[in-house]
């Protein structure tokens, strides 16, 4: 009803399109790895957090931790596992 009105002014942004492939491409494994933490509700338990480290090339996962909270600490310390398996 108020838009209707002219009393809500659209917000001033830019609409981006996203490409439909990365501009530089990985062409071996261990290039760039990828970070995330994924949310998960357990009924009765509450929230959990995945913190997973992703080889971008072969999209293997190279380490997972699941957490109670999601802080820096806890990214670390699933990159910290990362980097204990892995070889140059």
């Amino acid at each position: 009803m108020l838009k209707a009105h002219d009393l809500i002014t659209s917000p001033a942004f830019i609409v981006i399109k996203a490409a439909n492939e990365f501009k530089d491409k990985t062409t071996a494994i261990n290039q760039l790895w990828q970070t995330d933490f994924t949310y998960l509700k357990i009924i009765g338990w509450g929230w959990f957090y995945l913190s997973t480290i992703l080889d971008d090339y072969s999209r293997y996962i190279i380490a997972w931790k699941l957490c109670t909270n999601m802080r820096a600490e806890d990214v670390t310390d699933t990159l910290g596992s990362g980097l204990a398996g892995f070889r140059l």
